[in-house]
């Protein structure tokens, strides 16, 4: 059966989020290209970092984007509720894609230390490595029944509380002390 996209769209969206880092934007686009370049099946919206713009990255790539590709400046806090799942590699959006349901997707680096925020708490994220295995999380992460996914949301919240504690007389003893 077709895919029914979970946001208001009927093409599933693909939000892949960069980071302030050049080359690792690079590869991350690069690879997200590569897995999507010749599926018309996705919408792929690229939102780079606000330091790091599309131009200056693409301008060393000299890439001519297919037409389900879009380059947006819109905030991510609009963009993720509108999203079927997030790619990213270093970038905290992933945590706030959890928050918000949608799942993550861990794009390791072929070329740099990796700095997955989510590293610590195992099956989180999905995680791929070069763009056919991107390509096959991405199926993975937006072929969830609503049953799985709302496991998973659950599962998700608790990462978001674990990383994000209440203030209380203990956090507030590490500032004083």
């Amino acid at each position: 059966p077709a895919f029914q996209s979970k946001g208001s769209h009927a093409t599933p969206m693909i939000l892949v989020t960069s980071s302030i880092s050049l080359f690792e934007s690079m590869e991350l686009i690069l690879k997200c290209y590569s897995a999507f370049k010749d599926v018309p099946g996705y919408k792929v919206v690229l939102k780079c970092h606000p330091f790091m713009p599309f131009e200056k990255i693409n301008s060393v790539l000299q890439l001519i984007l297919p037409n389900n590709f879009e380059i947006t400046n819109r905030p991510v806090s609009e963009l993720i509720p509108e999203s079927d799942a997030l790619v990213y590699m270093s970038s905290t959006t992933c945590i706030e894609a959890l928050a918000m349901g949608v799942p993550a997707i861990h794009l390791n680096s072929s070329l740099f230390l990796d700095l997955n925020q989510l590293d610590a708490f195992s099956n989180t994220a999905l995680s791929a490595s070069g763009p056919s295995e991107l390509a096959a999380r991405v199926r993975e992460a937006i072929s969830m029944d609503n049953e799985q996914l709302m496991r998973k949301q659950k599962e998700w919240k608790k990462v978001v509380d674990a990383l994000f504690i209440k203030p209380g007389e203990f956090v507030y003893k590490l500032f004083i002390s």
